[in-house]
């Protein structure tokens, strides 16, 4: 269950709490998570994860950045790694504008709450104009009696891993680094829609979902596994406008064909992971050339995934 608010927890509960973006919810976000599990034990308190939504970009110069995990994606990584309470605070104009002293004592010294420690990431930043960072935290922590951990970068490669890198390196399908940087596959995640047919005229019908605010790997065809309700799915994913069948689309979307369930996936949320890249996308002559290509795509995406098993 994702919170909205601190006070939507138990009165007198104690928490240490882990402010970040989380974006992505990489290697270097997994390892303030981890530190809040420790500080958790050692206080005896709830480890709880707190972030903005939406994205404070998005609020303060639309559009911001395209998302590498939406809403309850993110959610369930964070509660993955170890946070036991995610809070998604409303990120609003008027947060902008709180200073950095005024955010803390209205949201982490006042109500029923025992708000017993933090822990942050190296550059964590915030109040107004970004102008406090982890010193004036550590401070206003001493005064007020609540330790504060600051987790330093992880670095891949000789850089610090960061939801600005990673976005960059999905764009341009470089899914091994993305990889090694995450702990895991890069996926996109959001609810499944309908699509206008042309797949199930292909023998190869889809589970479509889209959503222009997720970053996107470049459009062309991938071998990938699909996730909802606990059940894990090989499948073949395909990332474009469709040009052969949508000559006028200009937003690419995911489009996602189960190799062996035919299940009703509709309305229901799934996470795609990309495990490997199987060629670009191209317009075809026609449909008949097309749906050749897909057999062919079908049958290298199989021996992907069977050679990773």
């Amino acid at each position: 269950m994702i919170l909205h608010s601190l006070n939507e927890l138990p009165a007198h509960t104690r928490i240490v709490v882990a402010l970040g973006v989380f974006d992505g919810v990489h290697k270097g976000h997994q390892a303030i998570l981890s530190r809040l599990v420790q500080l958790a034990r050692e206080m005896e308190a709830v480890p709880v994860a707190l972030f903005f939504s939406p994205h404070p970009r998005e609020v303060l110069c639309p559009p911001g950045p395209k998302h590498l995990t939406i809403l309850n994606y993110k959610s369930s990584l964070l509660l993955q790694y170890g946070a036991e309470q995610v809070v998604a605070m409303d990120f609003t104009k008027e947060i902008a504008n709180m200073s950095a002293t005024d955010f803390l004592e209205m949201h982490f010294a006042s109500g029923d709450l025992d708000v017993s420690g933090f822990c942050v990431g190296e550059n964590w930043r915030f109040g107004k104009g970004n102008n406090a960072g982890v010193d004036f935290l550590a401070q206003w922590g001493t005064q007020h009696g609540k330790r504060v951990e600051v987790v330093p970068f992880v670095e891949y490669e000789g850089e610090p891993i960061s939801s600005t890198r990673l976005r960059s390196l999905v764009e341009k399908a470089e899914l091994a680094k993305v990889r090694e940087m995450l702990g895991r596959n890069f996926a996109v995640s959001g609810i499944v829609s309908h699509g206008n047919g042309v797949g199930k005229k292909l023998d190869c019908a889809t589970a479509n979902i889209v959503d222009e605010m997720h970053v996107l790997p470049p459009s062309g065809v991938y071998a990938g596994l699909a996730h909802w309700d606990g059940r894990a799915e090989a499948g073949i994913v395909y990332v474009g406008t469709a040009p052969t069948v949508r000559p006028d689309a200009t937003v690419p979307w995911v489009e996602l064909h189960l190799l062996d369930c035919n299940e009703n996936l509709y309305g229901k949320e799934l996470v795609v992971d990309f495990v490997q890249f199987i060629r670009k996308d191209r317009k075809f002559a026609s449909q008949e050339e097309l749906a050749k290509q897909i057999k062919l795509d079908l049958a290298e995406c199989r021996r992907i995934l069977d050679m990773g098993r």
